[in-house]
C-alpha cells in the first residue's frame, strides 16, 4: 500500500509542456468536446503552466523499519536473558 501526495510545479521541460498540453487536449477536446482539435490560444504564450506531480510513498518501508527495531529489541532482550541465565548456571 502506498501513500500518495502531490506537489505543484511550473512545467518547464519540453516533456512537461508536451504532457501538459496533451492532458488539456484530452480533457477539453476529447472528453468534454469544448474544442475540436486544440484549446490553445494567445494567453498560452504568456501563461505559466502549473502541473501536479504525484509522489507515492511506500507504507511498507516504515512498517519494515518498525519491525526491524522490534526484532533488534527482542534480540537484545534475549541476549541479556541468555547471559543472565548462563551467569546463574556457572555460579551454581
Amino acid at each position: 500500500m502506498a501513500k500518495c501526495t502531490y506537489s505543484f510545479e511550473l512545467a518547464v521541460s519540453d516533456a512537461d509542456m508536451r504532457d501538459y498540453f496533451a492532458l488539456r487536449r484530452e480533457i477539453f477536446c476529447a472528453e468534454q468536446g469544448l474544442f475540436e482539435q486544440d484549446d490553445r490560444d494567445a494567453v498560452d504564450r504568456r501563461a505559466y503552466p502549473i502541473v501536479a506531480i504525484a509522489h507515492q510513498e511506500s507504507l511498507l518501508i516504515p512498517d519494515l523499519l518498525d519491525t526491524l527495531h522490534t526484532v533488534l529489541s527482542l534480540s537484545t532482550q534475549f541476549s541479556k536473558a541468555f547471559n543472565a541465565a548462563k551467569k546463574m548456571k556457572t555460579s551454581s
